[in-house]
């Protein structure tokens, strides 16, 4: 496969629904030279506002997709917020339940958050959205 932008890179994998799924897009965006992580998370709304950063910070930073650095998690901060933005459309929605799948990707210049998620506002339906971020590292 050609290289992908990062962009797509980053929904590919968080798109990937299984772990073995997930390691095999890890593996082909390696050899194209990207750094990547994947990291899930699930809950009520005001929880997941709460972690989503702190959890997709430390994923890229322990698994050194980025440097512990203030400038690399200052970047993957605000891509972070941007994807959120795209899932989260109606944030007065009475206890929206989310589970949310964060595909985080670099290279030497770029870095790119996207999120695949469910919502869920009422037990019997769901909608599926995704939000992507990119910033310059």
């Amino acid at each position: 496969m050609d290289k992908l932008t990062i962009g797509r890179a980053a929904l590919w994998l968080a798109m990937s629904e299984t772990r073995e799924q997930e390691s095999e897009v890890r593996t082909q965006l390696n050899t194209m030279g990207y750094q990547c992580v994947a990291t899930e998370v699930s809950g009520p709304l005001l929880s997941i506002r709460q972690n989503i950063v702190k959890n997709v910070v430390a994923a890229a930073v322990n698994t050194k997709v980025i440097d512990n650095v203030p400038t690399q998690i200052h970047s993957v901060t605000h891509a972070m917020v941007e994807a959120f933005g795209g899932i989260v459309t109606a944030p007065n929605a009475p206890k929206p339940n989310l589970k949310i799948k964060a595909g985080i990707v670099s290279d030497k210049e770029w870095i790119c958050v996207a999120l695949y998620a469910r919502t869920s506002f009422h037990p019997s339906y769901t909608h599926g959205k995704v939000g992507i971020g990119t910033m310059a590292r």
